[in-house]
C-alpha cells in the first residue's frame, strides 16, 4: 500500500503530464464524474473483464470475469449508493477507438480527506506508452477541479507490478503499509 500527500506541490502534475504526454501521442484521454458516457459502456465493460487477466496477480491465475454495461451501471449504483462518487479517466486509441486502459480514484462525499485509487489497467498491446501515469494524473486533476477537501490519496498493487510502482513512485507515493493476499481452491 502506498500513500499520496494531497495537494501536491504546484504544478507537478502539469510537469508529469507534459514529460509523460509525447509518448501516447496516439491515444485520446478522457475523464469525468460518475456514470460513463453510453459511448464508452462496452469498452468499460471490456476493461472490468479482462482487469483479472492482465495485471500481475502473484501466480494467482486469475481469470477473465463477465462484464456487460448492465453490470458497469450497477457498479456505478453501488458507488454512488456506498455516499462516494467516482472520477474515472480512459485511454481511448485514436486509430481504432478502443479503450486502452482506464483509472478509477474513488472519494466519499461524507469523509473526503482520502481518497482511494481503485482500479487502473493499461492493456498489454498498449503498454509503453505512459499511459497508467497519464490516466492518473487524469483522475488527481478531476479530484483537484472539484476541490474536494481531501489530504491522502491511498493506493495498493501488487508487488510484482513494477511498472505500476514507477508510475506511483514518480507521482510521490510513499510506502504506508501491506497487504497479504491469500486465495484457496476447493474441490
Amino acid at each position: 500500500q502506498r500513500d499520496l500527500t494531497w495537494p501536491r506541490p504546484d504544478g507537478e502534475l502539469n510537469r508529469l503530464w507534459d514529460e509523460w504526454r509525447p509518448f501516447a501521442s496516439d491515444y485520446e484521454i478522457l475523464s469525468w464524474r460518475g456514470p460513463t458516457p453510453e459511448e464508452l459502456l462496452k469498452g468499460r465493460a471490456h476493461m472490468f473483464a479482462i482487469m483479472p487477466a492482465e495485471v500481475p496477480d502473484a501466480g494467482f491465475g486469475l481469470e477473465v470475469e463477465r462484464w456487460d454495461e448492465h453490470r458497469i451501471r450497477q457498479h456505478e449504483r453501488r458507488v454512488d449508493d456506498m455516499g462516494r462518487d467516482l472520477l474515472v479517466a480512459v485511454a481511448q486509441h485514436r486509430q481504432s477507438g478502443e479503450l486502452a486502459g482506464f483509472s478509477e480514484l474513488s472519494v466519499s462525499r461524507l469523509r473526503p480527506e482520502t481518497a482511494y485509487q481503485w482500479d487502473t489497467l493499461v492493456t498489454r498491446a498498449h503498454r509503453g506508452h505512459r499511459l497508467g501515469g497519464l490516466l492518473k494524473v487524469a483522475t488527481m486533476r478531476l479530484l483537484a477541479s472539484y476541490n474536494y477537501p481531501t489530504r491522502k490519496i491511498s493506493t495498493s498493487n501488487s508487488s510484482q507490478n513494477a511498472p505500476m510502482i514507477a508510475v506511483n513512485e514518480a507521482l510521490g507515493t510513499h510506502v504506508s503499509g501491506g497487504i497479504v493476499t491469500w486465495r484457496k481452491l476447493l474441490p
